[in-house]
């Protein structure tokens, strides 16, 4: 039986279907927090899993495939598998597969499919970002973004209680490219990325909000991702301190921001730094570390 067939709209969600023969075109893992505890401005995980959405095609129909943490860690993208005791999702007019305690997956031989459906099946699973520089950035828009910047501000977490179910946590920062700074707020498992003041990252999946409460901010979705990146940053120095607990220098740009680098590096390239101390610097940074000072 086709994909097509089986997972039309008309199709009643409670009944037992047919094993599928299905190739995984795209996949995207994502780490999943049912709850939270809130302490002290700090939010840790209870319970975390590891699940994944996938789409899968028997070469004619493209799917949407939720598989959680132990079916999630059998399947790859790319790979061919034959998938027995599935459920269906009951929402909505496009319906989708879901894993199930008993669901079974099995290898199979390849399945051909026309490279159409691998594109329909990422975008499904994880739809375009566009990238736009901070001082592009405008009114709202249903699009998609992603940007890239330093960190120049860092607050603690917020516990956030909506109208449904456990309470989230919030994280606001703010990041710089150039002159332009803009607020993003990080939802959910997204506040889980290792971010680090002054350090660059890469935000995607956003959407662009205004409201009392946030203001003009950016805000994370289900597909977002955040990392850290490699960059090259000049800043103008105005002003540099030490930090003897965790050994570095913590430099102050001429917008009052600070940036942290390790006080051994800062030492060998600047020396003489508190009788003379340099104009501008350039941070060199690989994947968020601090790897070199110019």
């Amino acid at each position: 039986m086709s994909l097509h067939k089986i997972f039309s709209k008309d199709t009643p969600t409670h009944q037992s279907f047919p094993p599928l023969k299905v190739k995984v075109v795209a996949l995207h893992k994502k780490t999943s927090v049912p709850t939270w505890l809130f302490d002290k401005g700090e939010a840790h995980p209870l319970v975390k899993h590891v699940n994944c959405t996938a789409a899968i095609t028997d070469g004619v129909t493209v799917v949407k495939f939720t598989a959680y943490e132990d079916i999630a860690a059998k399947i790859k993208e790319g790979g061919s598998y034959i998938i027995k005791n599935y459920g269906m999702s009951k929402y909505g007019a496009t319906r989708s597969m879901l894993s199930r305690r008993d669901t079974a997956v099995y290898h199979t031989s390849p399945i051909d499919v026309p490279a159409h459906l691998v594109e329909e099946g990422k975008c499904m699973v994880c739809p375009p970002s566009t990238f736009k520089h901070l001082n592009e950035i405008e009114g709202e828009t249903d699009t998609l973004i992603t940007v890239e910047g330093c960190i120049t501000e860092l607050n603690k977490v917020t516990k956030v209680t909506g109208q449904r179910g456990p309470p989230v946590p919030l994280i606001e920062i703010k990041i710089k490219e150039k002159e332009a700074e803009v607020k993003v707020c990080l939802w959910r498992e997204t506040i889980l990325a290792e971010l680090c003041l002054g350090k660059p990252c890469r935000v995607t999946h956003l959407k662009v909000r205004t409201s009392g409460q946030y203001g003009f901010s950016l805000h994370t979705t289900n597909f977002t991702d955040v990392e850290m990146v490699s960059k090259h940053v000049h800043i103008a120095v105005t002003g540099f301190s030490f930090s003897e607990k965790d050994e570095t220098v913590e430099i102050l740009d001429d917008n009052f921001v600070e940036w942290i680098v390790p006080r051994w590096m800062w030492d060998e390239k600047f020396p003489d730094a508190i009788e003379k101390m340099p104009a501008s610097i350039v941070i060199v940074f690989e994947e968020g570390d601090v790897v070199e000072i110019l």
